[in-house]
C-alpha cells in the first residue's frame, strides 16, 4: 500500500516524500514556508498526519500524508526534534535549540514551554514511554539527562555515571522501557534503570560522534 511503502525525508530544501520504498522522491512543500527542515514525527496512530519542525523555528503539520501543510508556530529557536505520544496523539512535544521543550496538549495548537529551568535552554531530544503518559526524558546541550515522572511538570537530572553533559542524542527501548541510550560528546551510554545510572559503551574515539538512535521494531535487540 502507499503507506507501507512511503518514506519521508526532512532536508534542506523541505520535506520529500516516496511511495516506493525510497526508489523515486518528490516535494510535498504546499504550505511550507521555512523549507530548512530539522525534525520529522508521524502520528504513531494516524500514518496521514505528520509534524515538521524547521531551522527557525517553525512547526508544520499536514493530515492528508504531506498534500498540504498548516503552519503551527511561525517562527523562534531551531526545532531539534519532535515526538508524538503514543497513548495520545493530542501530545505533541519539540525539542528546541534555545526555548526548552515546547509542549501541546490539543495536537499542536497552543504550545507552553516547560523543561528544567537552566542557563543553557537547549534541548537536542525528547523521549516519551510507550506505557504511560507520565514519563519524559530530554538530553540537554549542557546539562546532560533529565527526566519527568508527572508529564513535563517537575524535572530530575539522571546524570549519574556520564562523564560528559554534552549531550548529542536519546532514545528509549520501545521492548524495554527501562533501559536507554544517550549520547555524549564523549561516547555512547546505556542505562537499564530509567537513568539512574549509565555505563559507558563504546567512547566517541571509536564510535564517532552519535546524533540518532532508531530500534529495530521486529527484532528488538537490534
Amino acid at each position: 500500500s502507499d503507506q507501507t511503502a512511503s518514506v519521508y525525508a526532512g532536508t534542506a530544501s523541505g520535506v520529500w516524500k516516496s511511495v516506493d520504498g525510497g526508489l523515486n522522491w518528490r516535494e510535498i512543500n504546499s504550505g511550507i514556508t521555512d523549507l530548512n527542515i530539522k525534525a520529522l514525527a508521524i502520528d504513531p496512530n494516524d500514518s496521514q498526519k505528520l509534524y515538521a519542525g524547521s531551522a527557525g523555528g517553525a512547526i508544520y503539520r499536514t493530515s492528508n500524508g504531506g498534500s498540504n501543510w498548516n503552519a503551527l508556530r511561525a517562527s523562534g529557536t531551531a526545532i531539534n526534534e519532535i515526538a508524538v505520544h503514543p497513548l495520545d496523539s493530542s501530545l505533541i512535544y519539540a525539542a528546541t535549540a534555545g526555548a526548552r521543550l515546547l509542549v501541546s496538549s490539543n495536537g499542536g495548537s497552543t504550545w507552553t514551554a516547560k523543561g528544567p529551568s537552566l542557563a543553557d535552554r537547549s534541548v537536542i531530544s525528547v523521549e516519551t514511554v510507550s506505557d504511560t503518559l507520565a514519563v519524559l526524558y530530554i538530553a540537554t546541550g549542557s546539562n546532560g539527562v533529565w527526566r519527568s515522572a508527572n508529564g513535563g511538570a517537575g524535572w530530575q537530572a539522571v546524570n549519574n555515571g556520564l562523564t560528559n553533559l554534552q549531550m548529542t542524542a536519546l532514545a528509549v527501548d520501545a521492548a524495554d522501557v527501562t533501559k536507554l541510550f544517550a549520547a555524549a560528546q564523549n561516547g555512547l551510554f546505556r542505562s537499564d534503570n530509567e537513568g539512574a545510572s549509565w555505563a559507558l559503551l563504546l567512547p566517541s574515539a571509536t564510535i564517532g560522534l552519535v546524533r540518532a538512535f532508531e530500534f529495530n521494531a521486529l527484532h528488538p535487540n537490534i
